[in-house]
């Protein structure tokens, strides 16, 4: 039991982190500020469309980030064979970000978008990649 807590840890925690940043109000506002604030710092002078796509693909990324390590966590934790291991995996994660993006429509200046849903989706299906790689690296050769 103190072992299958020691796995799942690390999916709750991370799925706590999901939650917080999730929580923010005006979460867009505080990336812009910090994409500004690296432009600047690098030297770089963007006009304000091409910042507004930049700031959108770093959001995106962000998505695709915390849901390939949730699914990449979650695949961890289980101990499930193989194929039945990946797919719950990808079913947890995505009802995960469905979940989010639903509750970050009760949060001030959010909304949920099924857009992000999906791109959460990717990141899980990513995740999983990189934890199919992960298990076969790991695997003692005979």
């Amino acid at each position: 039991m103190v072992r299958r807590f020691g796995r799942l840890l690390p999916v709750c925690l991370w799925m706590i982190v999901i939650g917080v940043m999730s929580h923010q109000q005006d979460s867009g506002n505080h990336s812009s500020g910090v994409l500004h604030f690296a432009l600047a710092l690098l030297g770089l002078s963007l006009n304000p469309e091409s910042i507004a796509q930049v700031h959108w693909l770093l959001r995106k990324c962000a998505h695709v980030s915390e849901y390939a390590i949730l699914a990449f966590l979650i695949g961890r934790a289980s101990v499930a064979p193989p194929p039945r291991l990946f797919a719950q995996a990808f079913i947890v994660s995505v009802l995960f970000a469905a979940s989010d993006e639903w509750h970050q429509n009760f949060v001030p200046q959010r909304v949920g978008s099924l857009q992000d849903v999906l791109i959460d989706s990717l990141g899980a299906s990513l995740g999983l990649v990189a934890l199919a790689i992960w298990r076969h690296v790991r695997q003692p050769t005979c």
